[in-house]
């Protein structure tokens, strides 16, 4: 059973015992396992998990009250403080301007954002009633009291995640007064320890989740490692005056992070999250096609399968393949590889820069050369043409010999050194 109160050296003393039993763990990981294999590693933390008791309804139920009034008195003494007061009043309308934006999770105030307009002016008259009381030196009366505890019930609704106001006393804690920060403390610590229990509580729901999930590629520990990830979230951001089973929002959280976290691991470039799941459905309902008709479907066809438009199942099949090494061999009887096949004929980037370089100086001397010795020094140097010619060509094309070009040619450089002399020193 759940503890109903603690007493702050209670608190203090479940830390200690939590920091202990973790070094503990280490220490018997680095003395005892060394050479488990992965198989042996996954047993003996199901086994593990296994005698972990499920938290019943009544728990839980208690268990979010108590989070939810430890973060309530958390919230009260940053708002005891004009300084702290602004911080907080940043974060509030900085998650308010997103809240429309944000997916993870949905929130049944982001579907009407009239909601969201009312509680940011509610919001701001109180934060701005709390400064005229801290101006008038009011800061112990009730009417203070009753804002802060007000202040943090709207915190509550707006559904600011709880990771946030740690986040704040992490980076105000230098400022805080020596009685604040010695109270803010110790509430951290109790959040700390409640929550833990909370995650420990459900590390089965993770492996559950992990084992029953269909993401190839990606190895059970992997999907574990992520989904756990995915249970911290879902233990800070869960709202437990909704009524709701904490394992109905946690499993979507950890389901989604798993996804996200292999999606990256499959694919060498990443791709957005929402084309991957609408290319899963391309591919299965190709695969489906396939097999009835024996033969592969049109982009008609499969866009009245999925209810896709025709543009975005055209795009999604554009998508461009996994890279493959050039130093990969064709096949398994020859070293030959991609690379002498790739090899580009066309001019690179220094090669284009060294050819605009020259063509804007030649076009310089354009007024100072005459019309066939401006024609002659581009032919000769491939401004404007395919290659560089030589004085032979040249003179082909012009109908002049070939010692007239060379002719030529040294008469518009000489023009050229004569604008630009060689600097001697």
């Amino acid at each position: 059973m759940l503890d109903a109160e603690w007493t702050p050296e209670e608190t203090d003393s479940r830390v200690s015992a939590q920091q202990a039993e973790l070094a503990q763990l280490q220490s018997l990981k680095r003395g005892r396992i060394r050479d488990i294999s992965v198989a042996e590693s996954m047993d003996i933390y199901s086994r593990d998990i296994a005698r972990i008791d499920l938290l019943t309804v009544e728990e839980e139920r208690s268990l979010g009250g108590r989070i939810d009034d430890v973060m309530r008195q958390l919230l009260v003494e940053l708002a005891s403080d004009e300084y702290l007061l602004e911080h907080l009043e940043t974060l509030l309308l900085k998650k308010l301007s997103l809240s429309n934006a944000e997916s993870f999770p949905e929130s049944a105030l982001q579907e009407s954002p009239q909601t969201y307009a009312v509680m940011e002016n509610i919001t701001l008259t109180v934060i701005d009633t709390l400064k005229c009381l801290y101006f008038l030196s009011q800061h112990h009366s009730s009417q203070a009291h009753n804002l802060r505890s007000n202040l943090a019930l709207l915190v509550a609704m707006i559904e600011l995640e709880r990771s946030n106001v740690l986040a704040l006393v992490e980076q105000v804690k230098e400022t805080l007064a020596a009685d604040i920060s010695t109270r803010v403390t110790r509430l951290v610590n109790k959040y700390v320890v409640l929550r833990n229990q909370l995650i420990e509580k459900n590390l089965r729901l993770v492996f559950l989740v992990a084992k029953r999930s269909h993401l190839g590629g990606v190895a059970l520990e992997e999907l574990i490692q992520d989904g756990n990830l995915g249970l911290i979230k879902a233990s800070d951001r869960f709202n437990f005056g909704r009524g709701f089973r904490f394992s109905t929002y946690a499993y979507w959280c950890i389901h989604h992070v798993m996804k996200l976290e292999s999606q990256k691991k499959r694919y060498l470039i990443a791709r957005p999250s929402y084309l991957m799941d609408k290319l899963a459905q391309v591919i299965d309902t190709k695969e489906r096609f396939a097999a009835q008709r024996s033969r592969l479907p049109s982009e008609i066809e499969i866009s009245a399968a999925t209810s896709l438009p025709v543009a975005m199942v055209s795009r999604i099949q554009e998508f461009p393949a996994e890279p493959v090494s050039i130093n990969q061999p064709l096949n398994d009887d020859t070293e030959s590889t991609l690379e002498p096949l790739l090899a580009s004929t066309e001019a690179g980037p220094e090669l284009l820069a060294e050819d605009y370089q020259k063509g804007k100086l030649i076009e310089s001397f354009k007024d100072q050369l005459s019309a066939r010795e401006y024609l002659i020094l581009r032919m000769r140097y491939g401004v404007g043409f395919r290659k560089e010619y030589t004085l032979g060509e040249v003179g082909d094309q012009l109908g002049l010999t070939f010692e007239r070009v060379r002719q030529l040619q040294k008469q518009a450089l000489k023009k050229v050194q004569a604008r630009y002399p060689a600097n001697d020193g």
